[in-house]
């Protein structure tokens, strides 16, 4: 999505299964969404398993930049992880980058793990040159990582560039790492 679009994901369920409101499976499948004026929102999504809002795996990319604005909220991961965004497997990433930028992930569910954004098996998180991430209000029911969960060898969060924020606040989680736990 690109040159001012606005697209809103919102409503959608995988009953039994992952990927609530957009499933990417395979390197080569992506969400994208670039350009000032670009505005993406995944809203009240539900997932029987993984990934309420945004399921990635097996090498699929989510990118946002140039000026985007990318909301996630009241997305719901029913018996697993990820209630926002769920990341897994090598070559699997989430980039944010360049001014103007932003991404929320606010107010999403999951009932194990990673209540706004999980990445596991080697999956990777960039928050680069200049954009803002606000994760919020996020909750994982009966286990860990409120906002943020890593697991596995290889999954990485990171934030850099002059002017990249990243703000975790507010998430709540049953276990240890009401924020963020790896």
């Amino acid at each position: 999505f690109n040159g001012g679009a606005v697209v809103v994901v919102k409503n959608n369920k995988a009953v039994s299964e992952s990927g609530g409101g957009v499933y990417l499976q395979d390197a080569g499948s992506s969400l994208t969404a670039t350009g000032q004026g670009t505005q993406l929102t995944v809203e009240n999504n539900t997932a029987g398993l993984r990934g309420g809002g945004c399921f990635s795996h097996l090498g699929s990319a989510m990118l946002f930049d140039r000026g985007a604005v990318v909301v996630v909220k009241y997305n719901e991961a029913v018996s697993e992880g990820g209630g926002g965004l769920y990341l897994a497997d090598v070559g699997s990433s989430l980039n944010v980058s360049g001014n103007g930028t932003q991404l929320t992930i606010e107010n999403n569910t999951a009932e194990s793990r990673g209540g706004g954004l999980s990445s596991r098996r080697s999956a990777t998180v960039l928050f680069n040159g200049g954009a803002v991430v606000v994760v919020k209000n996020n909750k994982a029911v009966s286990e860990v990582g409120g906002g943020v969960h890593l697991q596995n060898a290889g999954s990485s969060l990171t934030a850099t560039g002059q002017g990249t924020q990243l703000m975790i606040e507010r998430n709540t989680a049953e276990g240890f790492g009401g924020g963020l736990s790896s």
